[in-house]
């Protein structure tokens, strides 16, 4: 991995060059961009959160040649830097209060070239450095690795992307700070490597993602293809380092206008579960914490599933069942005299569960675009209070017409007090200048006493 990391760096100090370079030579362009954020709590600092942080990211694109050039794209992000020995306390036990910003640390870094291996080849895309590998939910997502990869090889209807990654820490948990802290919250792996085939062959779509993991590898095939023109099917198999599989099978039938079928049948081994699998966000907080191992792609349930869409006077209308969780969810939508309304319906075992209705209006005002916008929930039942968790929701999103300017806000209360009242409120102004400034007010659960912060930023490409 030295190596890479030479490469790399050899490659940064370059694209630092180039521009010199380009004055010598005057067959290569150079363009770019640089842009900074910095975000700051002023009131109502979260536990384990920074007072400061932000990142600060370069982008340099050559190209060299004459005619033609190759494209070369120098990327670099630098962020505040967080020292964990500082959270220690006086007895030894770690204090996320203690947290702060210690310095600057480079967070990516990478060279990408965009252009053939060989002459009149296929444009082929090469990255060396901080890779992003997300090819497959089932069994590639590796997520932010140092490695190398190439996309784009073509040969006839096939193609191929590949990857290698360097022994190191893996986390399926969010980048937040509260889990990236955690000792058993990664793992180490050795180097992988692995790569995704696709095939376009008499009008179907096929694809195999495979993986090396340690002694062996995890593999995931898929395939769509339409047998006649208003039957659409596609399915997945997939199967990981211990010989467990799962699998989807889905068919769409369009007998008529405005009218389609769904049907669906899925199973699992429960214990089925690759190392680089996509995790759920089972709570829908936007993070994935330790708890939240299942995944994202696959259930692990059998059974089938149906449902139709169809569009009635104007109205969609839509309805699915799924067998194995015996779960039933109505959907309908339309547009009248400028009010987008929408509504659903979820059921588990005939038992209703949650219940929306929105409405949403846009309007001019005193110069303004104003968007309005009011959405009623019933959930299920709230097992600590035993109270159903009815809320009201209501924002407001305008934009100056003469100044860049937008504003956003948002109330949501919940009948007898289920949940505290949440409040929020945005603002953003684009200076003239180049200069990004930002103010947020956000209260709820996790901000009881309210918080406010702020962002600057600006950029500029050449």
């Amino acid at each position: 991995m030295k190596k890479v990391a030479i490469l790399v760096a050899m490659a940064l100090v370059f694209a630092l060059v180039a521009p010199a370079i380009a004055l010598a030579a005057g067959n290569i362009s150079v363009s770019g961009k640089l842009s900074t954020e910095m975000n700051g709590t002023v009131t109502g600092k979260a536990v384990g959160a920074p007072v400061v942080s932000g990142k600060t990211l370069m982008q340099l694109n050559i190209g060299i040649g004459a005619e033609n050039p190759q494209k070369v794209k120098a990327y670099l992000e630098l962020a505040p830097t967080t020292n964990p020995a500082n959270l220690l306390d006086r007895d030894g036990n770690v204090s996320f209060d203690k947290l702060g910003i210690t310095g600057i640390e480079l967070n990516k870094a990478y060279l990408q070239a965009d252009g053939p291996f060989w002459a009149n080849g296929p444009a082929i895309r090469t990255t060396i450095g901080d890779v992003t590998i997300n090819q497959n939910d089932y069994v590639a997502n590796l997520g932010n690795r140092k490695g190398i990869s190439v996309e784009g090889i073509k040969a006839g209807p096939v193609g191929m992307d590949a990857f290698w990654v360097a022994p190191g820490d893996h986390s399926i948990f969010s980048s937040d700070i509260a889990t990236t802290l955690v000792p058993d919250a990664t793992v180490s792996f050795g180097e992988t490597y692995g790569g995704r085939i696709n095939a376009s062959i008499m009008g179907a779509d096929l694809g195999a993602d495979v993986v090396k993991v340690h002694d062996g590898f995890e593999y995931a095939l898929n395939g769509k293809f339409a047998p006649i023109p208003m039957v659409t099917l596609d399915g997945v198999y997939a199967r990981d380092l211990h010989e467990q599989s799962a699998y989807k099978v889905n068919a769409a039938v369009s007998p008529m206008e405005n009218l389609t079928v769904r049907a669906g049948y899925r199973g699992a081994d429960k214990t089925f579960s690759p190392i680089y699998a996509t995790r759920a966000d089972s709570d829908g907080n936007g993070y994935i914490e330790k708890d939240e191992t299942s995944l994202a792609a696959h259930d692990l349930m059998t059974g089938f599933n149906v449902g139709a869409s169809t569009m009635v006077y104007g109205v969609n209308l839509s309805a699915d069942y799924d067998n194995p969780n015996k779960a039933t969810d109505v959907k309908a939508d339309t547009e009248l005299a400028g009010y987008k309304l929408n509504s659903e319906v979820k059921a588990t075992d005939t038992k209703v569960t949650d219940v929306l209705a929105g409405v949403e209006k846009s309007v001019e005002l005193f110069g303004m675009d104003v968007t309005g916008n009011y959405t009623a929930a019933i959930a299920k039942m709230n097992t600590v209070t035993n109270k159903e968790e009815t809320s009201h929701e209501f924002k407001v999103s305008s934009k100056l017409n003469v100044l860049p300017l937008a504003l956003d806000g948002r109330v949501k209360f919940f009948q007898e007090n289920v949940q505290p009242t949440e409040y929020e409120a945005n603002a953003k102004y684009e200076a003239p200048n180049g200069v990004t400034l930002g103010m947020k007010y956000l209260n709820d659960k996790d901000h009881t006493q309210g918080q406010v912060s702020a962002t600057a930023g600006m950029s500029v490409e050449f």
